[in-house]
């Protein structure tokens, strides 16, 4: 990483770098200081990993497709350690399996359980092979409500039933870092709030928005995201409507826990400078005024 970023991509490549590096600088300052920390202080090197975090990741991945693991599985389950270590090791939400960065790794976990199908039947060993829909019925279901639990229903589901004492076990085993990290993610009564506003953006509008808006006014003339720079009325004079989230926790692309309250900032500085604002549950529409 520390020579190939900047040799394929430049300046770029070097910018890139320094912001990976940064995942990975509770374990040492730089590649070299990570490795002679892991030989050479292996106590410290481990003692600064979020355990719990890592085994419920590796709970979560296991979880859809363990059962179809055979040993003729290993060799694929071993091409995934270096991703793993890379996940494992990373301070960045690089565990949490709503980002690309497993998508590789899901890949070879599912080709794995193929070949241990088909292990099964070369043995003569029937019982999942005889049940395969309801196999990959189990694996999408785990994939959609645990896996993906914090951008689809999964989550509201448990969330809306944590009367019952076996959601409230699941939700147990959550951490609770795990859990709270998720409340920036609306409810389906909020997303129908958002589409009522998202139908009086006009078709020729010049939209500011979050990067999770983003594809639903993506048919309108100009589309940008708020960033932390966003601050003075000439950063507004291209735009004539924002469609905003309060608790959207995105600079652009950059996650901040200072988001919502420069989103809050900004609608009022908008009401300030005569535009109208609809305000929906969470979600704001700001119009320049005609």
């Amino acid at each position: 990483m520390e020579f190939l970023f900047p040799a394929l991509n430049g300046d770029a490549g070097l910018i890139a770098f320094g912001r990976h590096q940064g995942r990975y600088s509770h374990l040492g300052e730089t590649v070299g200081d990570v490795l002679r920390n892991a030989l050479f202080s292996p106590g410290e090197f481990l003692g600064a990993l979020d355990w719990a975090s890592i085994i419920f990741y590796l709970f979560l991945l296991s979880l859809p497709l363990a059962f179809y693991w055979r040993r003729s599985s290993l060799p694929l389950l071993a091409a995934t350690l270096p991703l793993l270590a890379i996940n494992v090791l990373s301070s960045a939400p690089q565990r949490d399996l709503i980002h690309q960065y497993n998508l590789p790794i899901a890949v070879l976990l599912v080709v794995a359980s193929m070949d241990g199908l088909a292990t099964d039947l070369r043995q003569g060993r029937f019982w999942l092979t005889q049940r395969l829909l309801l196999c990959c019925f189990w694996a999408s279901l785990c994939f959609v409500v645990l896996v993906n639990r914090g951008h689809t229903l999964g989550y509201h589901l448990i969330s809306r039933f944590d009367e019952v004492q076996p959601i409230q076990n699941i939700i147990r085993l959550i951490p609770a870092d795990d859990r709270t990290k998720h409340d920036h993610v609306p409810s389906l009564n909020q997303l129908s709030q958002a589409k009522d506003l998202i139908q009086r953006i006009p078709v020729d509008a010049d939209v500011l928005t979050h990067n999770n808006l983003a594809p639903h006014v993506s048919h309108r003339s100009v589309v940008k995201l708020l960033g932390v720079d966003t601050t003075s009325r000439s950063d507004f004079a291209e735009f004539n409507a924002a469609f905003l989230d309060r608790k959207n926790p995105w600079y652009g692309v950059s996650h901040s826990a200072t988001a919502p309250q420069h989103t809050a900032a900004t609608i009022e500085r908008l009401k300030i400078w005569g535009w109208t604002c609809d305000e929906k549950s969470r979600f704001v529409l700001c119009q320049r005024r005609q």
